[in-house]
């Protein structure tokens, strides 16, 4: 599934009878799916801590920065979430946010985010999450392309496949439970 099979997901949510594709960029369809498609993905995938999504960037300790002798560290370029930092035992660290950079009172060694996965990475998606977007997508071209007059129905829809997504993205963590010792070390 690439995003041409989205768009046209999406034009089938609304319903509508055309479709789109790569060798045709010039028909209305397909500029109105590219001109919603990056606000779609991007709102979708801002909306939740996907577990499928989450990346982890490393630091072996941010520089102590200021009178108040503070760790900083960047904020990653493709962040759309950050969904939090962590030190060595996994306990989430505080820290607050200015200006692109976090700043925290302890060494964190592992920053997590949601990334914003560009258009190469639609095959990977999982169809659950591949279906909320395309939900996203008809919501914002519904209106354009048919001046529909069920874009609230649309509305709701959306919402359900975003809530469905979550639900099943949520089901699928790997609890660790109490055993081992990341448990143990995380409750010193």
């Amino acid at each position: 599934m690439d995003k041409y099979d989205l768009w046209n997901r999406a034009l089938a949510i609304i319903p509508h009878d055309r479709r789109v594709s790569a060798d045709r960029p010039d028909t209305t369809e397909f500029l109105r799916c590219a001109d919603a498609w990056d606000a779609a993905r991007r709102h979708v995938l801002a909306s939740h801590e996907w577990g499928w999504a989450t990346c982890a960037m490393s630091h072996a300790h941010g520089g102590a920065h200021g009178a108040d002798a503070r760790f900083t560290f960047a904020r990653p370029p493709d962040a759309l979430r950050v969904v939090g930092l962590f030190d060595r035992d996994g306990r989430r660290v505080h820290a607050d946010a200015c200006a692109g950079f976090f700043r925290a009172s302890s060494p964190v060694v592992e920053l997590r985010y949601i990334p914003d996965l560009g258009d190469d990475t639609v095959e990977a998606w999982p169809p659950w999450f591949a279906e909320a977007v395309a939900y996203d997508l008809a919501r914002r071209i519904a209106p354009t392309i048919k001046g529909m007059s069920n874009s609230r129905q649309l509305e709701t829809d959306a919402r359900a496949a975003l809530e469905e997504a979550k639900r099943i993205d949520a089901s699928e963590v790997a609890w660790s439970g109490t055993d081992g010792k990341t448990f143990a070390r995380a409750r010193r």
